[in-house]
């Protein structure tokens, strides 16, 4: 994220799909990769519990928000 100058708060989302070549595969894990990444900057006070829950809430919160839209 340096790479990218974010600043505390800031963050990337990337969206993954790609083909494992060569990789273990079992009932967890298949050739076929589509998911997805955040990262976020936080201040070390933040990396707590607390804090963890809080975001997840939010996130949880738009989830559900555009669940009802649709």
């Amino acid at each position: 994220m340096k790479h990218f100058n974010c600043d505390v708060g800031e963050g990337i989302i990337t969206d993954i799909r790609a083909v494992r070549k060569d990789y273990f595969l079992d009932h967890d894990h298949s050739a076929y990769v589509d998911q997805w990444d955040w990262e976020k900057i936080i201040t070390e006070k933040e990396r707590n519990l607390q804090y963890l829950k809080e975001v997840v809430n939010k996130i949880w919160k738009v989830i559900k928000g555009a669940e009802t839209y649709i």
